[in-house]
């Protein structure tokens, strides 16, 4: 039977290539050599499914390491977004799902798995067919972040004839379009700019407050 690699690993190893382009891949594997041991992951089983990748560290790309990445992977299995990993390995330690995700030394080798991190699909066949997102698309640097962030600030936020009075407050953008029309403000009984709405609501549960 022609060996394959199961489809979960399929979409992680293409969102690598993704997000990663110029990656280094001289480390990437998926099917055994003859160095790997029989039980091994990397083995093709009985239907030929292969249930493991390895991807080589050299992400090249400024601010993101392997660390980053196959961090975010294993946060969302320690967080329960996610369950379609048996383990991963990467440098010198293991984080399985019998630990709940939670890294131990690795001694299964001799190979601290530095150059590359390894990748198993769970033995158990759950997920294999999964191909949703491991969110390695959500990956940012500090100063990508940051951009995004004085995007969102610009766009959404405005000074200028805004609050009470025409003070020049600064509010937000749904503030600035709920002005003319308003919206319902049960303290009132009237429809109120949204910034009112959110001042009667703040001074309704302040402690001491009727």
């Amino acid at each position: 039977m022609t060996p394959f690699l199961v489809p979960c690993l399929v979409k992680l190893r293409d969102q690598f290539n993704h997000e990663f382009p110029t990656r280094d891949k001289a480390s990437d594997g998926w099917i055994a050599d003859e160095h790997h041991d029989p039980s091994s992951d990397h083995q093709p089983n009985a239907e030929g499914a292969v249930r493991a990748i390895d991807v080589d560290t050299d992400l090249r790309r400024p601010g993101i390491t392997m660390t980053d990445a196959l961090g975010l992977v294993i946060v969302r299995h320690q967080l329960g977004q996610d369950d379609r990993l048996e383990f991963v390995i990467y440098n010198r330690l293991i984080y399985s799902r019998k630990r709940h995700y939670q890294p131990v030394t690795y001694t299964g080798t001799s190979d601290p798995h530095i150059k590359h991190g390894h990748c198993s699909a769970r033995h158990d066949g759950h997920g294999w067919n999964d191909t949703r997102p491991w969110g390695l698309e959500t990956l940012m640097t500090k100063d990508e972040l940051r951009a995004v962030i004085d995007y969102a600030l610009n766009d959404f936020f405005v000074r200028g004839n805004q609050g009470p009075a025409n003070n020049n407050t600064v509010t937000s953008r749904v503030g600035r379009d709920s002005l003319d029309q308003g919206v319902p403000n049960p303290i009132r009984g009237t429809k109120t700019p949204a910034w009112q709405l959110l001042g009667d609501i703040a001074a309704a549960v302040k402690p001491g407050g009727d």
